[in-house]
């Protein structure tokens, strides 16, 4: 059933063969790898890296990376990959730096406070801003926790000034 499923022309069909093969306690992988190959579907990436070990996934991160849009699941990629390659985290930096230091503090590796300071400027208005400062705080950079605190005001105006209107006078009713 979930073959069949999984080898339909149609996405919406495909999608619910993967949540089938998600929901499966022993999935057939092998199907997995074979509906990947022939439609490269987000879901399906996303499944490969669920399902799939660090050495199977390695192969194949250049084509899977692409389809992987949240952070989460790079995160999930990378952390899987470090297993089989400790310097696969590296390569999440340029793509998503949060992510890159969500990872890093899962595997006990840590950046310079200097990095750390720079992440956290660049993500003030980043809704994941607590993940960074919990990974910041994981990899011991109490340091930059400090700073963090110390300019903790200046940080929430840069995180809420894109929030307001750019321009109140132009919210004015005219009349």
């Amino acid at each position: 059933m979930q073959g069949a499923l999984l080898r339909s022309r149609f996405v919406g069909i495909r999608r619910r063969g993967y949540k089938s093969v998600s929901n499966d306690k022993a999935p057939d992988v092998s199907l997995v790898k074979l509906a990947w190959q022939e439609n490269r579907d987000p879901e399906c990436a996303w499944l490969l890296v669920k399902l799939l070990p660090a050495g199977d996934l390695a192969p194949m991160k250049a084509e899977i990376l692409p389809r992987l849009k949240e952070g989460w699941k790079l995160s999930r990629l990378f952390l899987k990959l470090a297993e089989f390659d400790r310097s696969a985290p590296d390569e999440l930096e340029r793509l998503d730096h949060i992510s890159f230091c969500y990872v890093l503090a899962k595997i006990g590796r840590t950046i310079s406070n200097e990095k750390a300071k720079d992440f956290v400027e660049r993500s003030a208005t980043d809704e994941r801003l607590g993940l960074l400062v919990w990974s910041i705080g994981k990899m011991g950079l109490w340091e930059v926790l400090v700073w963090i605190q110390q300019n903790l005001p200046e940080i929430q105006i840069k995180k809420y000034a894109h929030l307001a209107p750019q321009d109140a006078q132009s919210l004015e009713p005219h009349g």
